[in-house]
C-alpha cells in the first residue's frame, strides 16, 4: 500500500537530494514536500528559534495531519527543536531526519567532531548528540567546527566546487583528535566519498534518516 510521507523543508536545494533517497528506499512512496524558504533565514536573523518559528512549525506538521500523511519528516537540522515543539500534539507519527545520525554519534564515540556550514544547524546538532548520549548514560565531548564562509559561497556565490574544498580543508586540518566525525547538514553529503581516508566513520543524517523513515512506515 503506497504511503504517504509528508516532507518539511527550508530549502529547496536539498529537497532533491532527499525525494532521491526517499524513492531509493521506499519506491511508491507519496511524497508531499512543505518548504519555507524563509524559515532557515529568520532562524540565522534572529540567532535560533524563537515563538514565530515555532508556531510556523505547528501549521506544518497540522498541515501534515490534515493531508493525511503517514508520517511527517523534518528535513533541517536548524529547525529541529520547533519541530520537538510542534510534534506533541501531533496525531501522526513524526521524526527528525537528523536523529539516528545523533544516536550513531553518541553511541559509537566519546570524542565527536560536529561539521556545519551555518552556525543555527550545527549548535542544535550538537545539543542533539549530547542529549541522545545522556540517554545512553554516556559522557562524550562534542566539539564544533563552523566552516565560516561556506555557506555563503553555496548560496549567494553558487560555486558548489569552492564549498566543498572549504569543507574538506576544515575537516582534514581538525579531525585528527577525534573518533567520530559528523556532517551536520544533508547537502554534505556529497563529500562522503572524498572522507574514505580518515579512518573514522562519518555519519550524516541522509541515509540513516530515511532507513529509520522506512522502519517507521513498515516495521
Amino acid at each position: 500500500m503506497q504511503k504517504k510521507i509528508a516532507v518539511i523543508h527550508t530549502s529547496l536545494a536539498v529537497r532533491e537530494i532527499i525525494d532521491r533517497q526517499i524513492r531509493m528506499e521506499i519506491p511508491d512512496a507519496d511524497i508531499h514536500n512543505i518548504i519555507d524558504e524563509r524559515f532557515l533565514q529568520d532562524v540565522i536573523d534572529h540567532n535560533g528559534i524563537y515563538d514565530s518559528i515555532i508556531n510556523r512549525m505547528r501549521l506544518y506538521v497540522q498541515a501534515a495531519e490534515q493531508m493525511k500523511a503517514d508520517v511527517v519528516l523534518n528535513a533541517c537540522s536548524s529547525v529541529g527543536e520547533a519541530f520537538d515543539e510542534a510534534i506533541k500534539s501531533a496525531g501522526i507519527p513524526a521524526l527528525k531526519i537528523d536523529e539516528p545520525m545523533a544516536e550513531a554519534a553518541a553511541y559509537n564515540g566519546s570524542r565527536i567532531a560536529v561539521y556545519g556550514t551555518v552556525a543555527t544547524t550545527l549548535a542544535p546538532s550538537c545539543r542533539l548528540i549530547a542529549h541522545c548520549a545522556e540517554k545512553m548514560g554516556k559522557e562524550v565531548s562534542v566539539t564544533p567546527y563552523l566552516i565560516e564562509g561556506a555557506f555563503q559561497v553555496l548560496s549567494e556565490e553558487k560555486n558548489p566546487e569552492k564549498h566543498n574544498e572549504m569543507v574538506l580543508n576544515c575537516i582534514n586540518e581538525t579531525h585528527g583528535g577525534h573518533d567520530v566525525i559528523v556532517l551536520a547538514q544533508a547537502s554534505m553529503s556529497i563529500l562522503i566519498p572524498k572522507l574514505s581516508g580518515v579512518g573514522k566513520p562519518v555519519l550524516y543524517s541522509l541515509e540513516s534518516g530515511i532507513a529509520r523513515l522506512k522502519k517507521i512506515l513498515y516495521g
